[in-house]
């Protein structure tokens, strides 16, 4: 009596898991890989190296086997994704977590992740648990979970972020969803090349398809406008200019207000100035108006110098989309208006502009504006000479009623001194004290109001120790200003722009509050700006003698401006505002000195939200690059060497059977192996014989024959 061995478990059971966990990592990797891509796409500089070390942790997780290790693995990974992504994020978890989530909705986009550490954790553990999720539904083969979960993970950071390459990446899009949903079928393993060659068709078809002119004319393939948050729906957005402390909740739907044909160049958008400063917030002064002849205007500022007014203007073109308001708006300072289509508008000192009514959806406009970007050496070298017109205008009074000296001024703080013990009974004026006392210790005894500014400016954004918060804690006992500068440090825009402007004019140095619109996001094809409601905004305008007025940003990851000579610019020349700042606090010039290497946006030059930097890369960039490359590199050779493991495997069955029971052996693991594809269990005692049954009764294959001949 012959007896017939039955094949090692153990070993079918190894071979199957490796042949399965090579279709995983095979159908995981790519997708993986774009979803991580479109999520350090809201970064700038970027920074790889967590995020595509999670990508792989999410990967080894769903590969544990046996099943019961997965449970325990994913905690593991989970521990290791929040250790990586927190562990520059001071404070609990729960509430970095939180902060770092709705910052989302505060902060422009791309963000720096060095000065906005929390985003860029929960930017690490958006992405792992994605390609967590990802992995399992792979390995399950679930094609149409993981398709949707890879259209959420890839398109979602889409909608948030800058644009640009949006019909490239969709067609990537598209062509994993196909390979996705091929490779995951039954059998998948014996059809991954085909899924493989489809993918790359649709690739192809889609590449192809989007450059064709009347496709690309509607973004075909542009998934932006997949989100529905997105959508120009009718919804229009009105704003209320004087300050308001009490707090601001912008809602979850961006609405678009502007679209802005104008140059490249980060630039805000001002639609009015806050001039007067009541004793607790800043107001509107239009009481000087003027309706020139005509439905155009070319302003007359008596406060613009001749450098100014002869200098090369910026045209814009207005379109009026959800913004419901009468108020034109314009790049940085407008000088002239072309406002033809519009009823009478009404024109008011500073370049200021009002239409009867509130402007509709569709109204159109041009501004022409004067963006002056002097260097610090030159602000330094600008001495506190101001016109008449300015000084007898409100640009220096802390109260409607009270004026403090200019800057310069013999026995200016002896003066501003006397004001507080003079009106110690006015709520209005005695309780800025404290704020005046906190002006002199940040800037010291600067020669110039230069230094003054950038240090005041720099103190906000970097060195203050503030916290950006749109629901503050409410002023107790003191002016929400001086609570804000003083106590408790959080804050939005309007607190940073008050105290800092209202600190200036304590000072001696004219300042005012801007209101408007950071720069919104550029689309080069159209060449023009989109601006939402959740671009408003507030900042600081300081007049330099030839120079005029120029705008100043003291809170910090709201937006950026242009020009060297402020802090919140890309190209921020630190080592020349250290230079000038002759006389300033200490504290001011180390802050200045070190700003480029705090990480600040100064080390870079200026950007086009949505690009990066051309030219040379900063060291930590290249640090990233060869990091990614790296796990790029080692995902590749993971992929390959699991392939290659399995083919060689499964060939290797043929090549030391020389006797009969051999051959039977691996005929029967061959065909045990294509109903495990199919996803029908077989007995770990089956013989080739009861394999052969089982092909014919699931799969209606007819293998008794081959069974017999092989088992001979």
């Amino acid at each position: 009596m012959t007896v017939r061995r039955r094949p090692d478990g153990t070993r079918l059971r190894l071979l199957e898991a490796l042949e399965h966990g090579a279709g995983t990592t095979i159908l995981y990797a790519l997708p993986a890989v774009l979803v991580a891509a479109n999520w350090l796409r809201l970064e700038e500089p970027r920074r790889p190296q967590e995020v595509f070390a999670v990508v792989l942790l999410a990967l080894l997780a769903a590969l544990a086997r046996p099943v019961w290790l997965r449970a325990p693995a994913v905690v593991a990974a989970t521990l290791v994704a929040l250790a990586a992504g927190f562990r520059d994020v001071p404070g609990g978890l729960a509430a970095a977590l939180a902060d770092g989530a709705l910052q989302f909705f505060d902060v422009t986009v791309p963000f720096d992740p060095s000065r906005q550490a929390a985003m860029h954790a929960v930017t690490v553990l958006a992405v792992f648990a994605f390609c967590l999720a990802l992995a399992f539904t792979i390995a399950a083969r679930r094609g149409l979970a993981a398709s949707a979960l890879l259209v959420a993970g890839a398109a979602w950071p889409a909608t948030l972020g800058p644009g640009g390459g949006e019909p490239a990446q969709g067609a990537l899009l598209l062509a994993f969803v196909l390979i996705l949903l091929v490779g995951c079928r039954p059998g998948a393993d014996r059809v991954l090349r085909p899924a493989l060659a489809t993918g790359a068709v649709a690739l192809l078809c889609a590449v192809v398809a989007s450059s064709s002119p009347a496709v690309a004319k509607d973004a075909f393939l542009d998934w932006k406008a997949w989100d529905p948050y997105t959508q120009a729906a009718r919804v229009t957005v009105s704003y209320v200019w004087d300050s308001d402390y009490t707090g601001i909740r912008f809602p979850k739907r961006r609405t678009p207000v502007l679209t802005i044909k104008a140059p490249p160049r980060s630039l805000y958008w001002r639609a009015t100035t806050l001039d007067r400063f009541t004793g607790y917030g800043w107001a509107e002064d239009l009481s000087v108006a003027l309706v020139p002849p005509g439905t155009s205007a070319d302003m007359a500022d008596p406060l613009l110098p001749r450098r100014a007014r002869n200098s090369r203007r910026v045209r814009q073109e207005v379109t009026v989309e959800g913004l419901r308001d009468r108020h034109l708006v314009g790049a940085s300072i407008p000088v002239a208006y072309d406002a033809r289509d519009l009823p009478p508008v009404t024109y008011a000192e500073g370049g200021i502009a009002l239409a009867p009514h509130e402007l509709s959806r569709g109204d159109r406009y041009s501004v022409w504006s004067v963006a002056a970007t002097p260097t610090p050496r030159q602000l330094g070298a600008s001495r506190p000479l101001y016109p008449p017109a300015l000084l007898a205008s409100a640009s220096l009074n802390v109260v409607p009623t009270v004026r403090v000296p200019p800057f310069g001024t013999r026995g200016r703080e002896a003066v501003v001194r006397s004001l507080f013990r003079e009106y110690d009974y006015d709520e209005r004026l005695a309780p800025y004290a404290e704020l005046y006392a906190e002006a002199r210790r940040i800037v010291g005894n600067p020669r110039n109001p230069y230094a003054a500014v950038i240090a005041l400016e720099s103190w906000f954004r970097t060195a203050g120790g503030f916290i950006y918060d749109e629901r503050p804690p409410a002023a107790v006992e003191v002016p929400p200003l001086v609570d804000f500068a003083v106590r408790t440090k959080r804050g939005y825009c309007q607190q940073y722009a008050g105290a800092m402007a209202l600190m200036l004019r304590y000072l001696g140095i004219p300042a005012r509050v801007a209101a408007g619109f950071t720069s919104g996001v550029y689309d080069q094809d159209q060449g023009a700006w989109t601006v939402t409601d959740h671009n408003a905004h507030t900042w600081v305008e300081v007049w330099f003698h030839g120079y005029g007025w120029l705008p100043f940003d003291p809170t910090p990851g709201r937006g950026a401006l242009a020009g060297s000579y402020t802090v919140s610019s890309r190209s921020f020349d630190s080592p020349g505002a250290a230079e000038v700042a002759v006389g300033a606090a200490a504290t001011a010039i180390d802050i200045l000195r070190n700003f480029g290497e705090a990480g600040a946006p100064g080390s870079r030059g200026p950007l086009i939200q949505g690009e990066r930097a051309p030219g040379a890369a900063t060291t930590t960039d290249a640090q990233d690059v060869t990091g990614l490359w790296v796990l790029l590199a080692t995902m590749v050779c993971a992929v390959a060497f699991l392939g290659l493991g399995k083919l060689a495997v499964r060939r290797s069955r043929y090549l030391t059977r020389r006797d009969a029971r051999g051959i039977a052996a691996a005929c029967r693991r061959e065909l045990v192996d294509f109903l495990v594809d199919q996803r029908v269990e077989v007995p770990r005692s089956a013989s080739l014989g009861d394999v052969a049954v089982l092909l014919e009764q699931q799969l209606d294959v007819r293998a008794a024959r081959f069974a017999a001949e092989a088992g001979a």
